[in-house]
């Protein structure tokens, strides 16, 4: 299954998660630029995830 993390500032789509990672990654939005915490793991409230199949 295919999980897009979008960011939570500007909503938009930051990358595509497929494999069965988690943890915290600290990446920068290539749309608003500034520098956000993204959990990859599934567990928890889910904001800024949506599955596409």
């Amino acid at each position: 299954m295919k999980i897009v993390v979008c960011c939570p500032s500007c909503c938009r789509r930051v990358l595509d998660k497929i494999t069965p990672t988690s943890g915290v990654i600290r990446l920068k939005c290539p749309h608003c630029g500034r520098i956000v915490l993204l959990d990859l793991s599934l567990r928890g409230e889910v904001r800024y995830r949506a599955a596409v199949r």
